[in-house]
């Protein structure tokens, strides 16, 4: 038991720095600071992954006990507990529940942001291609000049 509410003292710690992480994330994309994103990713990815094994670790304690993998299974795995270590083991379990709810929402945000300018980078240089596609050749030629070279002869 006294691993078991470890662990999640240990995740709420992890999710606090992941939050911080994925908010200096979302601060390098908008400033398009690649460095900083480049140092930030392997971070991130380590501390997901880590936190992933922590869950699973957890369900598959749970599932050994028919317990379901929510706040009502970790009261029944703590129900013959002293009432203060349940009240501590919910606690941490509905503060790890926000913060993870958080880490999720930010992430989220982030991957729109990325899309955005992903779709932004692919408009522009999209745009000029669709345009000269549509009616110029890259040196400027008419298209519906048949003498002209294609681009992919050029």
């Amino acid at each position: 038991m006294r691993l078991f509410i470890e662990s999640l003292d240990q995740d709420i710690r992890q999710f606090r720095t992941l939050t911080q992480h994925l908010e200096a994330q979302q601060r390098a994309i908008l400033d398009r600071d690649t460095k900083a994103m480049d140092q930030l990713n392997p971070r991130i990815e380590t501390l997901a992954s880590d936190l992933a094994a922590s869950a699973y670790r957890r369900s598959v304690l749970l599932k050994k006990h028919h317990m379901p993998l929510s706040r009502e299974g970790i009261s029944q795995l703590f129900s013959k507990a002293r009432p203060q270590l349940q009240h501590k083991v919910l606690q941490c379990w509905d503060e790890l529940t926000l913060i993870h709810e958080q880490c999720r929402a930010i992430n989220e945000r982030n991957g729109r942001l990325l899309s955005l300018q992903q779709q932004t980078i692919n408009k522009i240089l999209n745009g000029g291609q669709t345009q000269m596609s549509a009616g110029y050749t890259a040196d400027g030629h008419d298209m519906s000049d048949n003498s002209s070279l294609s681009l992919a002869r050029a």
